[in-house]
């Protein structure tokens, strides 16, 4: 059943997304604890703190919540350099919706040294502010910050909206709900740092106090493979899980699920 799954990407033309391509993907599902799950298997699970689970109450099945009052964020650290996206392709997507915003801004994620330094942090995709209107912002460091472009205001209290960036190591596209708002060349990614750094959605670390927001997310994929305009497009309509070139990337979810429903039915029997 997996196999003709897998398969059905091949048949009806699809490319499917490498899973060694994908650095890590949150579907933000668990209902509960402490952990968001890396569903692409790669380990890369975060720590939820504080942060309130909303069962049914994303885009797609569940979603995270944030509140600056309770001081929520969640986070993955790494004395390693996979979410450098300095010398090839990425690919940045996140959905997710605001109804506030500490000071100008918040990572939602961002990529930054484990010291905090601010000078040094890497890229984020960053919330600004303007209430009740936000603006989607991509930023990031090659050697000082680069604000390379944004979507207009968007209504976040109201809508889910997905942001997403692509590199092909010639161009930086940027996508909201799937359609392209931004194209400008671009000669490499973002400056790396050697002693890895820190991954977090809501809060950044360059600031006191810390820049955060309060509202959700749903879900967010990280890739290190400029992804085709057709699949930005089809993730943003369909949600990640149900894009037919991520099928092979969830794959590691659906082996674990079938292997127990296989045992479940050895069981009955």
């Amino acid at each position: 059943m997996l196999v003709l799954v897998l398969m059905s990407g091949w048949i009806s033309g699809i490319t499917p997304v490498s899973q060694a391509k994908v650095i890590g993907a949150w579907l933000f599902n668990e209902g509960k604890g402490n952990v968001a799950k890396d569903s692409a298997g790669n380990g890369f699970d975060l720590e939820v703190v504080k942060g309130k689970w909303l069962e049914g109450g994303g885009s797609y099945d569940g979603a995270l919540g944030f509140s600056m009052a309770t001081y929520a964020w969640i986070e993955v650290k790494k004395k390693d350099a996979e979410f450098n996206l300095d010398k090839g392709e990425f690919t940045i997507i996140t959905r997710g919706y605001l109804t506030g915003l500490s000071s100008c801004c918040a990572g939602i994620p961002r990529w930054e040294a484990l010291s905090g330094d601010f000078d040094r942090a890497g890229w984020l995709i960053h919330p600004d502010t303007g209430a009740p209107d936000y603006v989607f912002s991509w930023w990031y460091n090659d050697g000082g910050w680069t604000k390379a472009g944004s979507s207009g205001a968007l209504k976040f209290k109201a809508e889910w909206h997905q942001f997403a960036v692509t590199f092909d190591t010639k161009r930086i596209l940027m996508y909201l709900d799937g359609e392209e708002i931004a194209d400008f060349p671009a000669n490499r990614g973002p400056t790396p740092f050697e002693d890895g750094g820190t991954l977090t959605y809501s809060r950044d670390r360059c600031c006191v106090p810390p820049r955060m927001f309060t509202g959700a997310i749903d879900e967010s994929l990280i890739a290190d493979e400029a992804f085709s305009a057709a699949v930005i497009a089809e993730s943003a309509k369909k949600g990640l899980q149900n894009t037919a070139a991520f099928r092979q990337v969830f794959a590691v979810d659906a082996r674990g699920k079938l292997a127990t429903t296989w045992s479940r039915l050895k069981t009955l029997n």
